[in-house]
């Protein structure tokens, strides 16, 4: 074997153990800040279809205060007046602050009037029986400023629930009891998180894991109150993001899944493609 043979195949050996050694090192580092920057973004997306619920809670919010810090409002909690009934809940109220549920409990406690409405339908409809088991969740209020807000699991669907002291217009006690509106999460809502997002969105109440799918399964046990958010690949094409959202009682109540494709573990897999492929041109021209 000629010396010059004998450096080549040693220069060889070098380079090919300089190209494995590299390739892995890439990979180990270069690649898992791609599939890092991929889970922080679907995980931001699953963050931001959380957020559209909590800001549709916080619109509710704003209504319930409106109605709740209202002198006529503070007067028909005591003296149940009909002419409080039939200038303002009407069939035209539920459908112009699209609530399917609005209530008012007396300080003593006691559900003086109650009012459900179906807005598919355009009917009246009977009121869940659940939520007076959240009357006394619902009703304890911190402080005379401070509403309450959140979901309650029914056997009718999951509702977002808003409840308000009643006070006068001026936002003065004593609270006279509460104000309660409710609103059902719809499939409508769920494809409209999906439009504002540009991918795919899921909700899967918590109570039903009969209806999971396999991979809601497999993320649940990672998701908890002080971990509400996972990212996790589905296969090679899709990854999804997770979020937990608690009911008004600190409890599980839904999932929500976003599905989005794995565009940036496609584009790590061509950087490294390309890196060792420049590697190996470079290293055949030495």
């Amino acid at each position: 074997m000629s010396l010059r043979f004998k450096t080549l195949l040693i220069l060889g050996l070098i380079f090919a153990l300089l190209v494995s050694i590299l390739s892995v090192l890439f990979y180990r580092f270069g690649t898992e800040q791609f599939y890092a920057a991929e889970r922080q973004d679907v995980a931001h997306d699953a963050r931001h279809a959380r957020a559209a619920l909590e800001s549709e809670l916080a619109a509710m919010d704003l209504l319930n205060r409106d109605w709740a810090s209202w002198d006529d409002t503070y007067a028909f909690v005591e003296d149940l007046n009909d002419a409080y009934i039939r200038s303002n809940i009407v069939d035209e109220t539920f459908t112009n602050l699209r609530l399917n549920l609005i209530l008012f409990v007396h300080r003593s406690g006691e559900v003086v009037f109650a009012r459900a409405y179906d807005l598919e339908s355009g009917e009246e409809a009977p009121v869940p029986p659940a939520i007076y088991d959240a009357i006394s969740v619902l009703t304890r209020f911190p402080d005379l400023q401070t509403g309450l807000q959140g979901l309650l699991l029914m056997p009718e669907g999951v509702m977002l629930v808003t409840a308000r002291p009643i006070l006068t217009s001026q936002g003065e006690g004593p609270s006279r009891g509460a104000l309660i509106f409710g609103r059902y999460l719809t499939e409508k809502q769920v494809r409209q998180m999906s439009t504002h997002l540009a991918a795919p969105v899921a909700a899967y109440r918590w109570d039903r894991p009969e209806d999971w799918p396999d991979d809601v399964r497999v993320a649940s046990p990672s998701l908890s109150a002080a971990a509400p958010l996972l990212a996790h690949p589905l296969d090679a094409e899709q990854i999804a993001g997770y979020a937990l959202i608690p009911d008004i009682h600190g409890n599980p109540a839904l999932i929500l899944r976003v599905v989005e494709s794995r565009e940036i573990a496609r584009q790590a897999q061509m950087a490294l493609r390309l890196f060792i492929g420049s590697i190996l041109i470079l290293g055949l021209l030495f």
